[in-house]
């Protein structure tokens, strides 16, 4: 992954963190729905989380471009299905549109072969990362006594029942610790690897 790509992801997710802490403090900054979308996107990453090593162990393997170009139609396909769920809920189109272009930007040039699979070793501990981070920032907030600050007597708006749309302020707690958390280990993870190239491309 290039020092660009890493920087922009650890920037985004700071940003994200930040949304998500503005709402939990003062959730009349924003339309009344906006609670039930942050609450929505965190099923979208769960998406993410879990459909990224079958993307890429799928597209590691060496095949022809139809072979790669079919596989990944019938994880697409199956993934999608969540993904419109999430749209239909939220009643907007921006749930398949960001879960369409977060995977076609990233595997489409894969499957055209105009530039190789990310590595396992380079992709798996990151993986491994963000599934740790979302499993244990959702139990916590979810069993631990969490403030509700700005949130209080609200719901979450989607209709639904249970723990996140009885108490909101869970689930924005719970982006904001883990975008903010992944945010901070990208960041680590970026300094390390500036650190190293330095050390192999030193200046002469």
């Amino acid at each position: 992954m290039s020092r660009f790509i890493f920087s922009y992801n650890s920037l985004s997710d700071l940003l994200f963190s930040l949304l998500y802490l503005s709402v939990w403090i003062c959730p009349s900054l924003y339309e009344p729905k906006i609670t039930g979308l942050l609450g929505l996107n965190m099923i979208l990453e769960f998406l993410f989380i879990h459909s990224t090593p079958f993307f890429n162990s799928v597209l590691n393997k060496k095949s022809g471009i139809f072979a790669n170009a079919a596989k990944f139609g019938c994880l697409m396909a199956f993934y999608l299905m969540f993904a419109v769920a999430l749209s239909i809920i939220a009643k907007s189109a921006a749930f398949v549109i960001v879960f369409l272009l977060f995977h076609l930007k990233t595997f489409v040039p894969v499957i055209a072969r105009k530039k190789e699979a990310v590595p396992e070793e380079d992709w798996a501990d990151g993986w491994a990362l963000s599934t740790v981070l979302f499993l244990v920032t959702c139990i916590l907030t979810s069993f631990l006594p969490i403030p509700a600050f700005g949130m209080k007597n609200m719901t979450l708006g989607t209709g639904g029942s249970g723990l996140w749309e009885e108490e909101p302020h869970r689930v924005i707690a719970f982006g904001f610790l883990y975008f903010a958390l992944t945010a901070y280990f990208e960041l680590r993870h970026e300094q390390r690897r500036s650190r190293r190239t330095v050390k192999e491309n030193p200046v002469r």
